[in-house]
């Protein structure tokens, strides 16, 4: 079975990889998750949260449940994309800005994790280029309401 779906058993192997030697879930008692996880808006169909660990690192995770590609508005900051539809890497160079106008793409029935820092874009490195940047969410009247 592995040898048969070796990409999809990859991809689940390095997202447990990933969640092992991370910081962001380690949570285990009930006020600790309420003081680091706080749930972003997002469309009907995505589920968007942020999770800030010990260090003040940011990671944000967003899990497209529909069949279509979605275009998601982030809070600002720098970001690099450890999980896509594709891929998880541990060592990604690969950066997402939240300056500009663009939104990041999340896949059909897949899930983005990006880490970095929400409040930090005043000091990001500038070699980003314009297909990776996102902008920030505008304020809208069904903000659900944190409930944790």
């Amino acid at each position: 079975m592995k040898v048969k779906h070796a990409e999809h058993y990859n991809y689940i192997k390095n997202l447990i990889a990933y969640r092992k030697s991370s910081g962001f879930f380690k949570w285990n008692e009930k006020q600790d998750i309420k003081e680091h996880l706080e749930f972003l808006f997002s469309p009907e169909g995505i589920i968007v949260y942020k999770i800030r660990s010990l260090d003040e690192k940011d990671c944000i995770v967003i899990h497209n449940g529909t069949q279509t590609r979605k275009a998601i508005h982030l809070p600002e900051g720098v970001f690099t994309v450890i999980a896509d539809h594709k891929s998880v890497n541990l060592e990604s160079e690969k950066r997402y800005s939240t300056r500009g106008e663009r939104p990041v793409h999340v896949e059909p029935f897949s899930t983005m994790i990006l880490e970095g820092h929400l409040d930090r874009i005043l000091n990001a490195p500038n070699n980003l280029t314009n297909e990776s940047e996102i902008r920030s969410p505008k304020k809208t009247e069904n903000k659900p309401e944190n409930t944790m």
